[in-house]
């Protein structure tokens, strides 16, 4: 068995190290006999995703958050298109934000997402960490 992975924008969505998360997974398939191939994709180039299985997307820095708001109108498509298809999406921190269809920034702009998901964010004076649980209206077992 083998998987194939898009590590998409690793040169500006590695905040926390979230590129160990990445190497956690490839090890534990690894161990299962599973090959896994990554394919780094960074800011400003083509994203093609046609034929991956997993697409990870770390957290990243709020100061590149408007750059990636530019990026994701013009590439964000590729990764709902990739998502509808059935790919899977890790997506941690702001990544997971800019995947939404918007970001609202403390001093009031709006920052367009990529309309993965259904939701917007909100920034604010305070940070929220932690966990969160979402559930999901669709049944996945069709």
């Amino acid at each position: 068995m083998r998987i194939k992975v898009c590590h998409l924008y690793p040169d500006l969505f590695n905040l926390y190290g979230d590129q160990g998360n990445l190497l956690i997974f490839c090890r534990r398939a690894q161990w299962r006999g599973i090959q896994v191939e990554v394919d780094m994709v960074s800011f400003g180039e083509t994203i093609c995703l046609t034929g991956y299985d997993f697409v990870f997307l770390g957290g990243g820095a709020e100061s590149n958050l408007s750059l990636m708001s530019k990026e994701l109108q013009e590439k964000g498509r590729f990764i709902v298109e990739a998502v509808e298809q059935g790919t899977v999406l890790l997506a941690i921190g702001l990544g997971f934000q800019v995947l939404g269809r918007f970001i609202k920034t403390q001093d009031g702009a709006v920052l367009p997402g990529a309309g993965v998901f259904d939701l917007y964010i909100e920034t604010g004076m305070d940070r929220l960490v932690g966990d969160i649980l979402l559930e999901t209206a669709v049944d996945l077992q069709e």
